[in-house]
């Protein structure tokens, strides 16, 4: 079975949490994580042996091999952040809500 690349946007609370399952589970290969703060993106990472952390979603995006992404910023991110990944070709998962607003 092939592995499925995976990046996380978001490591707080939530994030964490998606990181966790993500990383018990086979056939899933965490990637990178990305998050505002780079201690925790950082700290994270390196709990789980992530290869790659970042501060800002398009550097990701550009350097890692990824098949999808989990969103799981703070609310009023989550279009822009779902957005940008789907521009890029990648599978997206977002915690809830999708959007803050109907125009997203």
């Amino acid at each position: 079975m092939e592995e499925v690349r995976i990046g996380v946007v978001g490591v707080g609370f939530w994030g964490r949490n998606h990181v966790r399952v993500l990383s018990e589970l086979p056939g899933v290969s965490l990637m990178a994580v990305c998050d505002i703060d780079g201690g925790r993106a950082s700290s994270v990472a390196s709990k789980y042996g992530i290869p790659s952390n970042y501060t800002r979603i398009e550097e990701m995006l550009r350097k890692d091999e990824l098949d999808a992404v989990t969103i799981c910023t703070p609310s009023v991110n989550h279009a822009e952040a779902a957005i940008k990944s789907l521009e890029a070709g990648l599978h997206v998962f977002v915690e809830k809500p999708l959007a803050s607003t109907l125009h997203e």
